[in-house]
């Protein structure tokens, strides 16, 4: 987090999973980095797990990722989107 609510955000592309002890964080490339507002942030990730949910289903998207989806979570980034409306 930089100053107020701006982010500094890097996207990494890993050749395995690093949580799978495959591989290091160093095995990492950078594939993208910017700034952005945390409201962005929240709004990008809210936004990504709709489509997951609505692309594969909560069976399909289990038998992808072999974990429940997230839904607690999805549900907690609307919350905190609806408290946090954005004003352009």
């Amino acid at each position: 987090r930089l100053e107020g609510d701006q982010l500094h955000l890097s996207l990494r592309n890993y050749p395995d999973w690093l949580s799978s002890g495959n591989c290091q964080e160093s095995d990492g490339e950078d594939v993208a980095q910017g700034r952005l507002t945390v409201h962005s942030f929240v709004q990008a990730v809210y936004e990504a797990m709709g489509r997951l949910i609505a692309q594969h289903g909560r069976a399909g998207y289990e038998a992808r990722w072999q974990e429940p989806f997230p839904q607690a979570e999805h549900e907690a980034l609307r919350a905190w989107l609806k408290q946090h409306p954005h004003h352009a």
